[in-house]
């Protein structure tokens, strides 16, 4: 991924006053820029996270997917630096819970990388590596894909519970981060969070995986850890500290991700056949509306009403 900042300040006012290095003064130059420019990377896939947002278009994933197959790898974005921030500031407890702390557990699954020779092993975290003998691995995210619905994601942890006539059962945790504010007012999980872990499911299942369940764990980014007591919430969520657990079991959820994966199933049927989707997003009446301009596939979007094959008009 390449990242260019653009500034509010110029280099040298930002440390005009500073008498050799200030990492005050030197990270409000950084942070108080106004834009993140990225180029980010296509890979011919939905991901939960997208699809389960408000903002979420058809129209689009398919864009993006036929501009991956006809050889594009990345396009350019523009994020505020705040947001930036803090979505690093989230990835960097989830890496700090993932590695410092689950890796602890036994039944922790997922992929293992040898720092040695770089073999990767799928499971329960081997004793040794199997090719150099190396004992020392670091975790690495399931990266799953389903190609019946063209959904790719990956999957903050993984919990080895059973197996069943050959097969692996997994619980699955899924970690969001979230203001003090955010997280003294849940009660009940985000929904858009719940459909993302029905596509977790679904990605789980297309791979072979018996799933159990999946938690949903909020973090308070701004609680410090100093209360270690479980509490047993009768709005059903379970809570110790800055932790608040919610468990989504799968059998409950079975008719709504199934309504989930008729939508997606009906894209990548589109994608395959190169047919442009029929509904344009709402919020995008011309190319001149707000969420029309910050969209890097609207020039296609307005070329096409829907139901054309993409590529002759």
């Amino acid at each position: 991924m390449t990242i260019s900042i653009a500034l509010n300040k110029k280099p040298q006012e930002s440390v005009a006053s500073v008498s050799g290095f200030s990492p005050v003064e030197s990270l409000s130059y950084l942070w108080g820029s106004e834009t993140i420019q990225e180029d980010r990377k296509f890979d011919g896939y939905t991901h939960p996270s997208a699809y389960s947002s408000k903002e979420w278009c058809a129209r689009n994933d398919f864009f993006d997917v036929m501009r991956f197959r006809a050889g594009e790898d990345s396009y350019s974005t523009a994020s505020p630096a705040h947001m930036k921030i803090t979505f690093e500031i989230g990835n960097a407890m989830h890496h700090w819970i993932q590695n410092k702390w689950f890796t602890r557990f036994p039944n922790f699954f997922g992929k293992w990388e040898c720092p040695n020779c770089h073999l990767v092993e799928t499971g329960l975290k081997p004793s040794k590596c199997s090719s150099c003998g190396c004992k020392s691995f670091s975790y690495k995210e399931m990266y799953l894909t389903d190609s019946k619905t063209l959904t790719a994601g990956s999957i903050d942890a993984l919990f080895k519970v059973g197996d069943s006539d050959g097969s692996v059962i997994l619980d699955g945790v899924d970690i969001k981060t979230i203001s003090k504010t955010e997280f003294d007012k849940l009660k009940k999980p985000n929904q858009a969070h719940v459909i993302q872990l029905l596509l977790y499911i679904n990605l789980l299942r297309s791979a072979g995986y018996l799933v159990n369940s999946f938690k949903l764990l909020y973090v308070c980014k701004e609680q410090v850890f100093t209360n270690y007591t479980v509490y047993k919430s009768e709005d059903g969520y379970t809570e110790m500290g800055a932790l608040r657990e919610f468990e989504i079991m799968t059998g409950d959820y079975e008719h709504s991700l199934a309504a989930h994966l008729m939508i997606l199933e009906s894209l990548a049927k589109n994608i395959e056949a190169k047919v442009v989707p029929s509904a344009r997003c709402a919020g995008c009446a011309s190319l001149s509306s707000k969420k029309a301009r910050s969209c890097q596939n609207s020039g296609d979007c307005f070329v096409y009403e829907g139901g054309e094959i993409y590529g002759t008009t």
